[in-house]
């Protein structure tokens, strides 16, 4: 139907032109008449390209905002792992900060001036390795001496030959010797010693001399106190407190 209106409106305008000649049929018609056909046929070929190419850009449009969409999650996804990333640097800077302290708090440890290992499983002694790394010996004295004697017991004598082979190679260890007493007065040996103080001092020079005179430790590498009953390491008057408190301890240390 559009095309016989536009034949239509053609005829027309070649009758205008041939100044009234009519409109003639296909095989009659002017030079004119056909060039203004061929225009329309380009024309409609036209459009139909344009229609091609608005039909291929809005293709490519649609295709261009999913890509946009897929960057805009890309760049999200990338941000959230640049996220993670410096999360993770982090707690790798305050594990390395830790383990940096560590080393630290490790290397400014105090080593133990002999391996209390060395003592362990000597009857009568306790081993107790104290934090600035000296080592205290603690010594049953009811097993050292007698009672309100000051003279060394056989097994006394052997407690300190196992002390003495531990220290004597290594000149930098020292001894403070500390005589221990319990609360109870002295009886019938008050006469000989005076006090808890002056026997618990006496004990403690019988272990310096036989580390001097028969262990060979010099003796300046000792020092030696009387505590008498005043640094109890338990309370309680019955005999199970006295015998703990009653004790010679070393003290292995270095200055």
């Amino acid at each position: 139907m559009v095309k016989l209106i536009r034949k239509m409106a053609l005829c027309g305008l070649a009758t205008v032109v041939a100044l009234g000649a009519g409109c003639a049929s296909n095989q009659d018609e002017t030079p004119l008449e056909r060039r203004a056909i061929e225009l329309e046929s380009d024309n409609s070929n036209l459009r139909d390209q344009l229609q091609d190419k608005n039909s291929v850009e809005n293709a490519l449009s649609r295709e261009l905002d999913a890509k946009k969409h897929e960057a805009n999650q890309l760049e999200n996804e990338l941000g959230s792992l640049r996220g993670d990333v410096a999360n993770l640097r982090a707690e790798n800077d305050r594990l390395r900060g830790e383990l940096a302290a560590g080393a630290a708090r490790e290397a400014e440890k105090p080593v133990a001036v002999v391996n209390p290992e060395g003592f362990q499983g000597m009857k009568n002694v306790e081993v107790l390795p104290q934090d600035d790394g000296s080592v205290l010996l603690r010594l049953s004295g009811s097993v050292m001496f007698e009672t309100a004697k000051d003279t060394l017991t056989a097994e006394g004598r052997s407690m300190l030959d196992r002390i003495a082979r531990a220290v004597q190679g290594d000149a930098r260890t020292l001894l403070s010797i500390e005589g221990h007493s319990d609360a109870r007065p002295l009886g019938k040996t008050k006469d000989v010693w005076g006090s808890n103080l002056a026997l618990s001092l006496a004990r403690a020079m019988s272990v310096h001399d036989y580390l001097k005179n028969e262990r060979k430790i010099s003796d300046k590498r000792m020092r030696v106190v009387g505590y008498g009953e005043h640094r109890p390491v338990v309370s309680g008057n019955d005999e199970k407190a006295f015998a703990r408190n009653r004790r010679v301890e070393i003290l292995l240390y270095r200055d």
